[in-house]
């Protein structure tokens, strides 16, 4: 896991990378008492950051969008970091115990936070007045006559949905999304060596389009979906795109483990977002490669949804 984060955006649509861990922490392997963390915060003298919240033992690994944090403490209930050297800002820190094997994340923010506003003065009540006699009910009117359709509105900014099917080996797919008042092209691409070195891509096309994701991945190890499954976080870079399409993620042989990729099961799921000047579509997905199956396939499901 020595590369378990690179950079990444540092600010994220809550509603996505929430939705993302909700569905990467309910495929973990079910134990005893879940990791838990329910504060974060920066002392000002020192500069250091406290983690609280447990169970924590010797081991524990905390890390961030700038990768991996120092720790210089550990007990039970509370974990103390060395410095981060972070701009103010808000960030997801992601705490994870290799003997459990257990990510526990939680946004934080660091910088100062303005003093509370002195509350308003309450408004004069009036004095209440003398409720009025109720009135007779009239009569039902006489329904009207239906008028003519209105014009059509227009075109509403609704999700794209992105679903592959099963691709072969050497197949492909590809979809036009929206991106303000331009598309970005999204493809999935099936390659690699069939059976024991497959690769599944995750690619895109967009001139000048600023692109950043955040994959978490897991590989089953020996076919059974088990509790030998590995789960790892893996942050990607980012980039700014082309006109040609080209690799925004991967899973499979390489993607992190250059072990064969024949009886096993790597799975994915991410947000990848996208942005031109104002303009924001983020991508919710979920990819596989499974060479369990009879005929080994990947698969891609997800949906692009057009910012407001």
């Amino acid at each position: 896991m020595c590369q378990l984060f690179c950079k990444t955006v540092r600010r994220i649509a809550p509603k996505f990378v929430l939705t993302m861990v909700v569905t990467l922490l309910a495929a973990s392997p079910a134990l005893a008492q879940n990791l838990v963390v329910h504060e974060v915060r920066q002392e000002a003298v020192t500069g250091e950051l406290l983690v609280r919240g447990g169970p924590f033992a010797t081991g524990i690994r905390v890390f961030t969008a700038n990768g991996e944090l120092n720790v210089k403490t550990v007990t039970a209930s509370e974990v103390r970091l060395s410095p981060p050297g972070l701009e103010p800002g808000t960030y997801l820190l992601i705490t994870y115990q290799p003997a459990s094997q257990q990510f526990a994340p939680f946004w934080f923010t660091i910088g100062a936070v303005g003093p509370q506003g002195e509350p308003g003065k309450p408004g004069d009540k009036g004095e209440q007045g003398i409720q009025g006699i109720q009135g007779t009910p009239g009569s039902q009117g006489i329904q009207g006559i239906q008028g003519p359709p209105g014009p059509p509105g227009p075109a509403g900014g609704g999700a794209t949905s992105l679903i592959s099917g099963n691709l072969s080996y050497g197949a492909f797919t590809s979809w036009t999304v929206p991106l303000g008042t331009g598309t970005v092209q999204i493809v999935v691409a099936c390659g690699g060596t069939a059976t024991d070195r497959m690769v599944f891509d995750l690619k895109a096309a967009g001139a000048g389009v600023f692109a950043a994701s955040t994959m978490t991945k897991s590989l089953d190890l020996n076919g059974s979906q088990s509790d030998e499954a590995r789960f790892f976080s893996w942050m990607t870079a980012n980039r700014f795109l082309t006109a040609a399409p080209q690799t925004v993620d991967s899973i499979g042989f390489g993607f992190p483990y250059t072990d064969p990729s024949v009886n096993r099961f790597h799975r994915a799921g991410g947000t990848l977002i996208l942005q031109a000047g104002t303009a924001v579509t983020s991508v919710l997905f979920d990819m596989q490669i499974n060479t369990r199956a009879f005929t080994p396939f990947c698969a891609f499901r997800g949906n692009a949804v057009p910012g407001s």
